[in-house]
């Protein structure tokens, strides 16, 4: 176990406290060798099972510090203490979840003075922590690592990142398990109930067990996907490659485009009812063909679908309200602008002959029950073109519109390959900027200013094979390569960076390699609109 370095000088909370508990003398206050524990030098620290905490107090001294050899030291949590815990400095590996107070307490035996200073830290389960969950191909086997973010103090006390990797980790939690072959994706997913908060990570493969749902607080595997299926009986041909689980309504898109989809029963779980065995149908007919965009739902209260098929886009209703009424209905998307006029506009509902290249979502400005989708779309004549729009529901109704439309060209012709990555970072203030990937290089093209070049932003070692930014509050985007390494990049005010070390807030250690990494999703430690 790496050990966080972490030193902090603790402060007190209310006034300063002080107390003669055994006046054996006449003492007058200037003659005690007052000690004043002075403020922390960073604060706010969360940590997990297995986590080192260490603190090094700095006293302060009214006189002489040579009084110190009469000093007895007791450190508290939650007011217990433990022997070893009882001297100057403090050191715990964590061994525990809970939360309180830590509590430092020196009594000066010379005159039976106490000071007591003390800070509010919080313990969680091991992986019950902010980082990355990285899905990679490694020894022809499924094999899934976490990278959980820790927040330190450099010398000059910058923030950094000094991350702590747990590799394997799927095998490790479930007794030498294995999961499958030939690893599809990472979907995060989320419940209501108020207690358990952490959405699961499901692991999405093409060979058997398909789906695997993880504890999101100890990734350990809570069921297989043939269990949350009507009589734990997969469908004839079910090959799953993707997945959108909302509020009430889960869906799983089919290697053939076919969607199969459950209506939970309460919110407040996360496996409350069974999938069913019949795809989704639309107008009649069974859909095929469709790919589900990966968008928040809880303000739009859908999922989008490309309808491959037919070239258009659907929404698969979720409900909103309390309750599941209405979930699961299908909708064709709105065409064209709400208000005026885009000039070449290709309505949603019919693409026609044109090629979509990628779907994404963003973040718009305001309030208000909606979601910003990005798009880049190849016309007949081989030109890429970006269409964004803003889906925004009437309040109170299942009725939808699209406002804030904007169509502008893009040169892709010499940086779009077949194995490009294209990814549309979700939250403000970076949702302005769009990620593509040609090799092991990442440009950046800003959505604010279309007239601008895309312009070249980094190199990886490898070549890229997956980008994830659903970071909320910092900006920050981890991108995966076959090589086995992954980088998170510094995504605000990314336009204005150009050193490698403005861009990099952190990078995989030579010694290690997850394996060929096939996707990456931030695990999140709450919704963020999600739920």
């Amino acid at each position: 176990m790496k050990i966080l370095n972490i030193t902090f000088l603790l402060f007190f909370i209310g006034a300063f406290i002080t107390g003669c508990y055994d006046d054996k003398g006449s003492y007058d206050y200037s003659d005690i060798n007052q000690i004043e524990i002075e403020k922390f030098l960073y604060s706010g620290q969360a940590f997990t099972v297995g986590d080192t905490i260490r603190v090094n107090p700095t006293l302060t001294f009214s006189k002489d510090p040579s009084d110190t050899l009469t000093l007895n030291y007791e450190w508290r949590f939650a007011g217990k203490t433990r022997k070893d815990w009882n001297q100057k400095n403090f050191f715990w590996i964590v061994d525990t979840v809970a939360r309180g107070n830590l509590e430092m307490r020196i009594t000066d035996t010379k005159n039976g003075m106490v000071y007591l200073r003390n800070i509010a830290i919080s313990l969680s389960s091991e992986f019950d922590a902010f980082g990355w969950a990285v899905l990679a191909d490694k020894d022809n086997h499924s094999s899934l690592s976490f990278i959980k973010e820790r927040e330190v103090k450099d010398e000059q006390k910058n923030t950094i990142f000094d991350n702590v990797v747990y590799q394997n980790i799927y095998e490790t939690r479930n007794n030498g398990e294995l999961l499958g072959q030939s690893p599809l994706k990472l979907h995060m997913h989320f419940c209501q109930d108020k207690s358990s908060t952490i959405g699961q990570v499901m692991v999405i493969e093409r060979s058997s067990p398909y789906m695997v749902d993880l504890n999101g607080k100890t990734l350990k595997k809570e069921i297989t996907i043939n269990q949350a299926f009507a009589n734990q009986t997969l469908p004839a041909d079910f090959k799953p490659v993707n997945a959108m689980f909302m509020r009430w309504c889960d869906l799983i898109e089919n290697y053939d485009g076919k969607i199969y989809s459950r209506i939970k029963g309460t919110d407040q779980l996360f496996h409350s009812s069974a999938f069913l065995q019949t795809p989704l149908q639309f107008e009649g007919k069974v859909l095929e063909q469709c790919h589900l965009i990966l968008a928040k739902y809880m303000k739009s209260a859908c999922a989008i679908a490309h309808d491959q098929k037919n070239n258009r886009l659907l929404l698969i209703m979720d409900a909103s309200y309390g309750s599941a009424a209405g979930a699961g209905e299908v909708k064709i998307c709105p065409g064209k602008p709400n208000t005026g006029s885009v000039d070449g506009w290709v309505p949603l509902d019919n693409i026609g002959d044109n090629k979509v290249i990628h779907i994404g979502y963003f973040t718009p400005k305001g309030l208000g029950q909606k979601v910003g989708i990005f798009m880049i779309l190849q016309d007949k004549n081989g030109k890429y073109w970006t269409q964004e729009f803003v889906l925004k529901r009437q309040y109170g109704t299942s009725s939808y519109y699209l406002e804030e439309c904007e169509r502008n060209p893009i040169d892709l012709t010499s940086i779009l390959k077949e194995n490009s990555i294209i990814y549309a970072l979700p939250y403000q203030v970076a949702s302005e900027f769009v990620l593509i990937s040609s090799g092991a290089d990442i440009y950046l093209y800003d959505r604010n200013s279309p007239n601008d070049k895309i312009k070249l932003f980094y190199t990886c070692e490898g070549t890229v094979t997956c980008i994830e930014a659903e970071r909320f509050y910092h900006r920050h985007a981890g991108v995966g390569t076959d090589n086995g390494k992954v980088v998170i990049l510094n995504m605000e005010k990314a336009k204005n960076l150009e050193t490698k070390k403005e861009k990099v807030i952190w990078d995989t250690p030579t010694n290690i390699n997850f394996g060929k990494i096939i996707d990456i999703r931030f695990k999140t430690r709450y919704g963020n609109d999600w739920n």
